[in-house]
């Protein structure tokens, strides 16, 4: 007869590192692509500094939300594995939703909602809470901000030098 208990928590390891290395690598690579559009060719102590400095004040309070919200998330799986972890993520899994639903309230209704459902899923499937949904979100957010003003700037600079241009 298999012992059930050693199975599971072999699996259960198993896709916790699992989605800790896509959650690192993902956002390593996130990292890595900011670094490389502001001219670094990898990420050192100097261009991660620059990265943070070039924040706005709004940008760093919900990168803090954000970090919070995903290591409260992670939490009750770690201090209690079993049962009372995954009870605890089934009552926190709703309230998870909202507040990204709630935090990320300025982007489009799709694009909060998606979130908001992914966040949830990811809270009340079992194993599954160390992905930090809120913090992915914000990157996401945060990085097509910066492409937006780089696209209208290129635009408005283009409609310039036409509008600058001789005409014929």
């Amino acid at each position: 007869m298999a012992d059930f208990d050693a199975i599971r928590s072999t699996l259960r390891a198993g896709i916790q590192v699992s989605a800790a290395g896509v959650s690192f690598v993902t956002l390593g690579y996130l990292v890595t692509q900011g670094a490389k559009q502001q001219g670094s060719q990898s990420v050192d102590s100097k261009a991660l500094q620059a990265w943070y400095n070039g924040l706005t004040a709004e940008e760093t309070k919900k990168l803090y939300l954000c970090l919070a919200l995903d290591l409260f998330g992670a939490t009750p799986e770690v201090l209690f594995p079993g049962i009372l972890g995954e009870s605890i993520d089934a009552v926190w899994a709703p309230m998870y939703a909202f507040l990204l639903f709630q935090n990320f309230g300025e982007r489009g209704f799709l694009y909060k909602t998606t979130l908001a459902v992914s966040g949830f899923l990811e809270e009340i499937l079992p194993f599954a809470s160390i992905i930090p949904s809120a913090t992915i979100g914000w990157i996401l957010e945060t990085n097509a901000k910066k492409l937006e003003r780089s696209v209208v700037g290129a635009v408005k600079d283009k409609v310039q030098d036409n509008e600058d241009s001789p005409k014929p």
